[in-house]
């Protein structure tokens, strides 16, 4: 097969996502060349994400790539593919080291390939940041645990997630619904803000109530709350930032395709006395419960200009429930937007 007719071939097969044909046909092929190695590589790369199991593709395309690492010492395209080995296999300060060289070498002209080593890049700060995370000491992990089934009834541990551990409180006579709260995450100490005491602002856990029959299922498509649960713990561990009342974040593209909900605010349990809503840990100093609250379209919009109060009395206005968090609820800054800005 002519070169031309190769490659034509094989951009053919990665439009239809045949990935295992691209790597039979250059398999086939005599002595590859660098440039057909690397198309093997990222062929045998995305085979694998397809699979259960892709170790030994992953193995594939790692042997591929060092059997040219002189060739690809200063090449973003092979440093970004052996990058992304690297942090699959799990070795992510040496995946950073690629990706950093990588970035060093990219042409602002390279499509989408500078976009993916600032992604992976980001990743592997915040996967570093992640690991990092010791969570609560053994005390503290006990007193929060035990605010949580005094003030917020008896539980069960849904999940866990960087040494946080996420408890379900079940329905009872005072609170109607399914609750949702970290356990652990105020093992992070945030910054605070210059004037602002440290040990009275700088710990915090999430809650997220949930309806008495939401179905947790383990889809992330239709748990696509409680993933946001688990990616707000996951912004708080990696975060330089404070984050407290009132605390907002956003993304251009719903949290799942089965919503539109595409924000989320830190709001106080306002179904709950100011004394459930924090603890006093070993050292003195206070975690504060938040509850999170996720936000439609308009209202992402809404916030972004306004402070948290004013969309909390926007709420109040809309007699909005947002205990507990209903899915089907409308966007209740829909029309209001023109008026307010």
């Amino acid at each position: 097969m002519k070169t031309t007719d190769l490659y034509a071939t094989i951009r053919d097969l990665s439009d239809k996502n045949e990935f295992f044909g691209i790597i039979k046909l250059i398999e086939k092929q005599k002595s590859p060349d660098y440039a057909l190695t690397l198309e093997y590589v990222r062929a045998c790369v995305n085979a694998a994400n397809t699979v259960q199991d892709g170790y030994e593709l992953m193995e594939r395309a790692n042997l591929g790539l060092d059997s040219w690492a002189s060739e690809g010492r200063d090449d973003p395209n092979w440093l970004f593919l052996k990058g992304y080995i690297l942090f699959k296999q799990g070795l992510i300060p040496e995946a950073l080291i690629r990706f950093e060289h990588a970035q060093r070498f990219v042409s602002v002209n390279s499509g989408d390939l500078m976009g993916k080593v600032n992604t992976m890049l980001e990743l592997c700060r915040t996967r570093m940041i992640e690991s990092e995370f010791p969570g609560l000491a053994v005390g503290d992990q006990n007193i929060v645990s035990s605010h949580i089934r005094d003030n917020f009834g008896e539980y069960v541990k849904l999940a866990s997630s960087f040494n946080v551990d996420i408890l379900r409180c079940l329905p009872h006579e005072d609170h109607d619904y399914q609750l949702l709260v970290t356990c652990g995450l105020s093992g992070k100490r945030l910054n605070v803000p210059q004037g602002f005491d440290v040990g009275a602002n700088s710990r915090l856990e999430l809650s997220l109530a949930l309806p008495k029959d939401y179905d947790f299922s383990g889809d992330r498509q239709r748990n696509w709350e409680v993933f946001l649960l688990i990616s707000l713990i996951e912004h708080v561990i990696s975060s330089q930032n404070f984050i407290g009342f009132g605390y907002f974040t956003a993304q251009d593209s719903p949290f799942s395709p089965v919503t539109d909900f595409r924000g989320a605010m830190l709001t106080a349990m306002g179904a709950y006395p100011g004394q459930a809503q924090s603890a006093v840990l070993e050292d003195g100093s206070v975690t504060h419960f938040f509850q999170v609250l996720p936000l439609r379209p308009v209202e992402c919009i809404y916030r972004s200009s306004h402070g948290a109060l004013e969309l909390l009395n926007l709420f109040r206005q809309k007699n909005a429930v947002l205990t507990p968090f209903l899915s089907d609820r409308p966007d209740y800054a829909s029309g209001i937007l023109s008026k307010s800005l």
